[in-house]
């Protein structure tokens, strides 16, 4: 099944903003695959920040920005202003081009390519010692995965892409303590095709 007809199948129906609200309320606080086992400098920094986004000062009004937009417009401005100062990302140097570390910069998935070079060669945000990071990236291009693999096994490339990706997932957890730390909680990636989502999240996050 292709990842348009799952699309198809699934139909989603836009979700509104009280639906969005009423869906984080029931979101836990948090969970085993949510806490670090071992709690580091790091992860006492992001503590102390939740709390001080969690007792923002009130702003009722900004002139660059709309109170309408946001769902709570003072948690916004605190939170933004403690990632400008404080956090810290690590890229993960494993990985083969073209799908990894090779960004596409045109076309209607561009938008991975330029967050891939703009991080990539970003001074501020990311640090070469992964023990210094809040998060962990994955730099892998999905288009370019799918091109990669498209040839392989036609009739089962949803499956020849997980296992791929869960290769790569499985490399980085075993060089790496900081997979198995939080199992992924603190890892993201940058994905824009819809088939990253139907084929790729899940698997990513029960590795």
């Amino acid at each position: 099944m292709t990842s348009i007809s799952i699309l198809k199948k699934w139909n989603p129906r836009p979700t509104s903003l009280s639906q969005m609200n009423a869906l984080l309320l029931r979101i836990p606080v948090s969970s085993p695959s949510m806490s670090p086992r071992r709690y580091s400098t790091r992860d006492r920094e992001l503590q102390s920040a939740k709390l001080e986004i969690e007792n923002a000062p009130i702003i009722r009004n900004n002139p660059g920005l709309s109170a309408s937009v946001f769902r709570n417009l003072s948690k916004f401005i605190r939170s933004y202003d403690l990632m400008d100062h404080m956090l810290k990302v690590y890229i993960y140097k494993e990985g083969e081009k073209p799908v990894f570390h090779q960004p596409l910069m045109r076309g209607i998935y561009a938008s991975e390519g330029w967050f891939m070079k703009l991080v990539e060669g970003n001074r501020k945000f990311v640090v070469r010692d992964p023990k210094k990071a809040h998060l962990f990236y994955l730099p892998f291009d999905s288009h370019m995965l799918r091109l990669t693999l498209s040839g392989q096994n036609v009739k089962n490339g949803k499956k020849v892409l997980e296992k791929y990706l869960k290769s790569y997932v499985g490399l980085i957890a075993r060089k790496y303590s900081f997979w198995n730390r939080t199992e992924g909680a603190d890892h993201f990636l940058v994905a824009c095709h819809d088939w990253v989502w139907f084929s790729c999240i899940n698997l990513i996050l029960m590795s």
